[in-house]
């Protein structure tokens, strides 16, 4: 049953603070600072239009597994041919497409463009509210953009993908066109995306598990016994209706459910349905929570309700609990 109550949301998470827990947050978490976009490959072919000139591509080349893994884009369908190349799937196919399809890395670039920030904001809520959870709580980030780095304090965070600050993004920006023009000579690019990040590209078990934050996440998996996993605006990286990108960090979730059937899910999200049926066709889970929500309006709701509210801040009157339904309300209506 999906839960529509601001309220009934409100009272839920005061229970489960008090919990050390596991919280994975993605896109939906950040989505008032980065939208979320899927049309990856054209955007990395509009900063090709913008940013260089007289384009020519070399003869085809294999792939690498590693560049495989990063050019299989979400939204994008891609196939092989007979002999195990891999094609775009579009009709308009030009060079551009050619040049990328023999630079995936340029996509990685177009990424991490697309899903950091130029400056990070003088607060955030959505991140801070996190402070005020059990101490021991681990955090799975599966964003990009920092926030949850700079302004989730004293608590155990694991980036999964990796983290762009907004140095290293104004840089990139301010130098882009000797950047592409290098991507040429196939050097320049890969040495400015950081080696962990792995940014809108389909999750490759042989490839992660071989990284210290994925060794990080098995091994908070296997010592803890979390009453409550809370996930944020985290669809797994769904593709489409049917197919998700994260299958790596999905499988390590759904064993840990499986060995503690105990464990309750709480999905917040304005579609919760996809990941609880994903997760319920695929366990044995009748825990599993629903809340159609919008986060960012949740959580200016909380600390409108709270700034002038003595401690402890998770224990409301009637009169709070009411008035916070009005102000979650009053969040959706703008927008």
């Amino acid at each position: 049953m999906i839960i529509s109550s601001p309220r009934k949301l409100l009272e839920k998470i005061l229970y489960v603070s008090r919990f050390k827990s596991l919280y994975i947050l993605g896109a939906g978490a950040s989505y008032k600072y980065i939208p979320i976009s899927y049309g990856l490959l054209h955007d990395a072919k509009e900063l090709l239009l913008d940013s260089i000139q007289g384009i020519s591509v070399s003869p085809p080349r294999l792939l690498s597994e590693m560049e495989e893994a990063r050019f299989e884009i979400s939204g994008h369908v891609l196939h092989k041919d007979y002999r195990g190349n891999i094609l775009i799937d579009e009709t308009d196919r030009d060079i551009h497409d050619i040049f990328i399809r023999q630079n995936p890395e340029i996509l990685e670039l177009c990424g991490l463009l697309n899903y950091s920030l130029n400056k990070l904001p003088e607060k955030c809520p959505e991140y801070q509210f996190f402070n005020k959870v059990n101490l021991h709580s681990v955090f799975l980030n599966l964003n990009h953009d920092s926030l949850c780095e700079n302004f989730v304090k004293n608590r155990k965070i694991i980036t999964l993908h990796g983290t762009v600050s907004s140095e290293l993004k104004n840089l990139i920006q301010n130098n882009i066109f000797c950047i592409l023009d290098d991507a040429f000579g196939h050097s320049a690019i890969r040495y400015i995306i950081p080696k962990n990040l792995h940014v809108a590209t389909k999750e490759s078990e042989h490839i992660l598990s071989q990284r210290n934050e994925y060794r990080e996440l098995k091994n908070e998996l296997v010592k803890n016994k979390f009453p409550y996993i809370v996930i944020i605006g985290y669809s797994f990286f769904k593709k489409n209706g049917s197919e998700i990108h994260d299958t790596y960090t999905y499988d390590l979730i759904r064993s840990y459910l499986i060995e503690h059937k105990e464990c309750e899910v709480i999905i917040i999200d304005p579609e919760p349905n996809f990941v609880a049926d994903m997760l319920s066709k695929t366990l044995s889970v009748s825990k599993i929570s629903l809340y159609q929500m919008k986060w960012d309006c949740f959580v200016n709701a909380f600390f409108d309700v709270v700034k002038n509210k003595n401690l402890p801040y998770f224990k409301f009157s009637e009169f709070e609990l009411r008035l916070f339904n009005l102000l979650y309300n009053h969040y959706k209506y703008l927008g």
